[in-house]
């Protein structure tokens, strides 16, 4: 796989079965960045060989992960008791008394 002239790597997906379970699993290869997550899925296979491939491109899928704790972190702040103030004692000097009528 590259980007321009830049190799990136190999990606390779596999697909195995279990013969004691009687069921197949398929491994997608996936290349995961801060600006997408880039899949290749087999999905259909020939008896002939042949293979069909799915491509996907999610974009922004690690911020995702990554402001999970940034929400649970908010959450907690969010239902945390807070303090209340006191009500403070106001003490009148004498002769500046309240009007009584």
């Amino acid at each position: 796989m590259s980007k321009g002239d830049r190799d990136l790597g190999i990606m390779s997906t596999t697909r195995t079965f279990y013969r004691d379970f009687r069921i197949a699993a398929t491994r997608a290869a996936i290349r995961s960045t801060p600006l997408e997550d880039f899949y290749i899925v087999p999905s259909e296979f020939g008896e002939d060989g042949q293979t069909v491939f799915r491509i996907y491109v999610n974009p922004l899928v690690w911020w995702m992960w990554a402001s999970g704790p940034l929400l649970a972190l908010g959450t907690l702040l969010a239902v945390s008791p807070r303090r209340r103030l006191a009500p403070a004692p106001v003490t009148v000097p004498d002769g500046m008394g309240l009007a009584r009528g």
